[in-house]
């Protein structure tokens, strides 16, 4: 079973709110990864449910690989690489 579905909408909105408490402590990080944040907060992967809900069942329990999970593309500059 497919679990909740964040939008776009409101994963910028958790990730904002989680980038605000970090900038103070991090800053020095958080500039060195800013073209990364950027990319990640422009990626709206709303589109990609209507594709793979057919892929999971409709009852149950929900699936322990939640699209959350889902391989990011790799950011060489950064060294960031997909799970």
């Amino acid at each position: 079973m497919l679990g909740y579905w964040r939008s776009h909408y409101e994963y910028q909105v958790w990730l904002v709110s989680k980038l605000k408490s970090l900038i103070l402590e991090h800053e020095s990080q958080m500039s060195f990864y800013a073209d990364l944040i950027e990319k990640v907060y422009v990626l709206d992967l709303d589109p990609l449910k209507d594709v793979i809900s057919s892929l999971y069942s409709n009852f149950g329990r929900p699936a322990n690989n939640q699209p959350e999970s889902l391989p990011l593309p790799r950011f060489d500059r950064h060294q960031v690489k997909s799970v």
